[in-house]
């Protein structure tokens, strides 16, 4: 299977740099917070235009390069951490000391920077239900950007909608999503 989409090309650029002060975050983690876009389906990921219903489909499967299963939904903004932070963990929570919540992955799973001397910008899993060896954090990456490289985007062998084949959509001008060749 081809991978239509990678890394970096999954996020969008904000169009003014944030400048935000919050002494708990990691300094590589509020340079990857100032620069991109982040929250609720601001994952830049094409889908094909479904005119019957005008709305855009989802064609490709996500793959993280990790040895754990799991898909990333979205990144967390600042104010969806601390919704998240605030509905899944306890005030005495060890996790609120030396994590912060930077995306949800499903499946009782969520992303998490490290925010204290020892674990600092590090990015882990989280799976509050505990893994297989009864640990709940996992390591994924030495840091924010280390991370994203890691994130792609492929073909579906079949991905529905009509579609036999890739070949068949095609992009206009300035649209970001495909369509269907008639």
């Amino acid at each position: 299977m081809g991978e239509i989409i990678r890394g970096f090309d999954v996020l969008r650029t904000r169009k003014e740099f944030l400048k935000f002060e919050d002494s708990r975050l990691p300094i590589l983690y509020k340079c990857f917070y100032s620069t991109f876009e982040v929250g609720i389906n601001r994952l830049h990921v094409p889908g094909v235009l479904l005119t019957q219903i005008n709305q855009v489909a989802g064609i490709l499967n996500q793959q993280i390069e990790t040895e754990y299963s799991f898909t990333l939904d979205y990144f967390l903004s600042i104010e969806e951490s601390i919704t998240l932070a605030d509905n899944s963990y306890e005030k005495d929570d060890l996790c609120r000391n030396d994590f912060w919540p930077i995306g949800e992955c499903g499946s009782n799973k969520n992303l998490l920077v490290g925010i204290n001397s020892e674990n600092n910008d590090i990015i882990y899993l989280e799976n509050l239900n505990l893994f297989s060896d009864g640990k709940r954090y996992k390591f994924l990456a030495d840091n924010i950007f280390e991370f994203i490289t890691k994130i792609s985007f492929i073909k579906m062998e079949s991905p529905g909608y009509g579609i036999m084949n890739y070949n068949e959509l095609y992009k206009e001008w300035g649209e970001d999503f495909y369509r269907i060749k008639k």
